[in-house]
């Protein structure tokens, strides 16, 4: 369907990724290990959703992996924000992760619009067709 690497958003989500693995390499191996795979496996999945769907067939089928990287990133900035709380993230760090997080968020919301709107395309002609 498209090359992911031509995605912005598939961009900023593999920055954020590697920022987020980065900052996780600090976090005590006590106390939350838990917390740091879950936010690991939260934050990677974002790309390599947007990745997948982007080898699909159809824009149905790329929504689809855009909705999941939704839902990947609302679990990612749940982890973060139990992160930042509990300080294995420091303030500014954490704010700025997720800000960019949101900010991936809504770009995901527009892309899956986007898809949305192409995969209505082919019953709109075809209705037209009908009309005439």
């Amino acid at each position: 369907m498209a090359n992911h690497q031509t995605l912005a958003v598939w961009h900023r989500a593999s920055a954020l990724s590697l920022q987020v693995h980065i900052a996780a390499r600090s976090f005590p191996h006590r106390g939350a290990p838990g917390l740091k795979s879950q936010l690991l496996r939260a934050i990677a999945s974002i790309p390599a959703n947007i990745a997948e769907g982007a080898g699909q067939n159809t824009p149905a089928q790329f929504s689809s992996f855009v909705t999941i990287a939704i839902g990947s990133a609302n679990e990612a900035e749940t982890h973060m924000r139990l992160a930042a709380g509990l300080e294995l993230l420091n303030g500014r760090q954490g704010t700025a992760m997720i800000g960019e997080l949101d900010e991936i968020r809504r770009m995901l919301f527009g892309l899956r619009k986007h898809l949305e709107r192409t995969r209505l395309l082919p019953r709109e002609v075809e209705n037209l067709r009908d009309r005439q």
